[in-house]
């Protein structure tokens, strides 16, 4: 690394006359077309690197997707890694989530394969016609009847859902109240919890 004439671009890379480096480390790229991308990619004439590792050829239709996403003629990459993902019917649906003709993807990561009747719903929530997923995490909760109700509680048909996971309370009497507390016919809840502290303490 020539110290005299290095000069610092942006997101971690510098280069020399000769090299570019990232966080100080020689990467090998070619410092006379090296181009900083966004969301961590860059490139010259030959790679791609994410982070300042190589992960692919460089291919004239690579693009930036966003979301973490990209693409390229050798498939669909997640914050650098490969997702086996088709690049042909891929598309991005927000909040992390996305899909392809044959699956549904959260964060690069597979998660579903009903990407036909796939949704992102809000709250973290999204469902197909045969699970509810919350952060991309499979859920008990049934698709059929599911609903979000606010401060991160659901339903279905017969059980209450805290961020995706059951909660023991009576489903036919729940009430969602404020700053994450509910209620049910005998029980308080915090942050889908339950809490026996007296009701003089909470804002019931």
């Amino acid at each position: 690394m020539n110290q005299m004439n290095l000069v610092q671009l942006r997101d971690g890379y510098s280069k020399d006359s000769f090299n570019i480096y990232y966080n100080g480390k020689l990467i090998g790229a070619n410092p006379s077309n090296f181009e900083i991308l966004c969301d961590g990619y860059a490139k010259d004439s030959y790679n791609v690197y994410y982070l300042g590792q190589k992960i692919c050829p460089n291919s004239s239709n690579f693009e930036i997707l966003g979301d973490g996403y990209a693409k390229s003629s050798f498939g669909i990459y997640y914050d650098g890694k490969k997702t086996g993902a088709n690049s042909i019917s891929f598309k991005i649906l927000g909040e992390g989530y996305a899909k392809d003709s044959s699956y549904s993807y959260y964060h690069g990561e597979r998660i579903g394969s009903n990407p036909s009747s796939f949704e992102v719903l809000w709250d973290g929530y999204s469902k197909d016609s045969q699970n509810v997923y919350y952060n991309g995490k499979k859920s008990r909760a049934d698709s059929l009847g599911f609903q979000i109700l606010s401060w991160g509680y659901a339903k279905d048909l017969f059980h209450i859902y805290y961020h995706g996971i059951r909660i023991d309370a009576d489903r036919n009497h729940f009430e969602v109240l404020e700053n994450g507390y509910a209620k049910d016919k005998y029980h308080r809840y915090l942050n889908g919890k339950l809490i026996k502290w007296l009701y003089i303490l909470t804002p019931f």
